[in-house]
This record gives C-alpha cells, structure tokens and sequence, in this order.
C-alpha cells in the first residue's frame, strides 16, 4: 500500500479514492480479527504457562476457525455488497466500479489477513516472536514490496496490481505462521 503514496503520479484520482474506501472497509474488519487475536495470545499462554499442550492446541485452532468463521462472513458480505458499500462513501461512477473491483480481491485476502494476525497472537502467547518477524519482513518487504512496484507500475496493472501484491504477501505470511503454530505444538513438550 505505500507504493501508492510512493508514486501517486502514476496513479489517477479515482485510483487512490477507491483505495481509501476499500481499505477503509478491510480495516474495519481486520479489527474483528486483531481482537480474536489478542484473546488468542492470552489463551495459549496460559495453556503454555500451565505446559498443558492439549488445550493449548485446542485453544489455537478455535481462535483459527473463529478468525476464518468471521472473516469469511465479511468476505461474502464484500462480495455480496461490493456495489452498495461504496456508495456510502462516494456518488462517483469510476471511484464506485473500482472499489468494487478491490473489494472482491479485499474478500479473498480477509481469511489470510485473519489467518496471519491470529497466528502471529498465538505465537506471541508460545513465546515465539523472532520467526513471526522474520516472515512478515520476508512476507511484505522482500515478496510484497517488489511484486506491488512490477504488477502495480511495470505490467501497469495499477492499483489492481498492487492489492494482488498484498493478497499474495497476506497468504504466504498467514499459512507460514499457522504451519510454525502447527509445528511447535506438534512437538512432544512445549
């Protein structure tokens, strides 16, 4: 998202609204996300304080199926809404039609988003925050960063290229971190 304020004289007007209103959605959900997060963490270190490694594990997939439960639902409520969610934000027909357009790649990535915010809770609660850092730095610096700029301005998709970027970013860094949580509670003490 920073290569839009990077370059915004690549991009036209309505580009840089739509995206302010399409983040602006996403963001708000994301907070439903960050709050299943941090009940998370609390969880699983108590389970961990406690060494009991079966609730702990219990503890980590509810908050996993919980985040997937409720962002899927507002990842159908884009998808369903993505004409009318707009409209309280804007009258403008080119604004309308591409926010439209990035509330459906704003749908796909709510469960990674969700899946990466709890994962990183869960890890935090295991006391885990060294690996959690190092693949988001990997995950939205090294793979996002770049593949934003070539999709964005260099195959000219734009803002479009750039929210694809951030989708790819979102899912590597959600599945990497839930296969760390996965694997530590895999092993036979904590």
């Amino acid at each position: 998202m920073l290569l839009l304020y990077l370059w915004p004289e690549n991009l036209e007007k309505e580009q840089i609204d739509a995206h302010g209103i399409a983040i602006t959605l996403a963001s708000f959900t994301y907070m439903f996300a960050s709050g299943i997060s941090s009940a998370s963490t609390i969880r699983v270190s108590n389970f961990m304080a406690e060494n009991n490694k079966v609730e702990l594990k219990k503890a980590g997939n509810m908050a996993v199926l919980l985040v997937l439960a409720c962002m899927g639902f507002f990842a159908i409520l884009f998808m369903a809404f993505r004409n009318v969610l707009p409209g309280f934000f804007t009258d403008d027909k080119a604004i309308l039609d591409l926010t439209s357009s990035l509330l459906l790649i704003a749908a796909v990535f709510q469960l990674f988003d969700g899946l990466q915010v709890t994962s990183i809770g869960m890890l935090r609660g295991m006391e885990d925050v060294k690996f959690p850092t190092y693949i988001t730095l990997i995950g939205y610096w090294v793979l996002a960063l770049p593949l934003a700029y070539v999709l964005g301005f260099v195959c000219k998709m734009e803002v479009i290229g750039i929210w694809w970027a951030l989708t790819f970013s979102l899912v590597f860094v959600g599945v990497i971190l839930y296969w760390r949580f996965r694997s530590l509670t895999k092993k036979q003490t904590i």
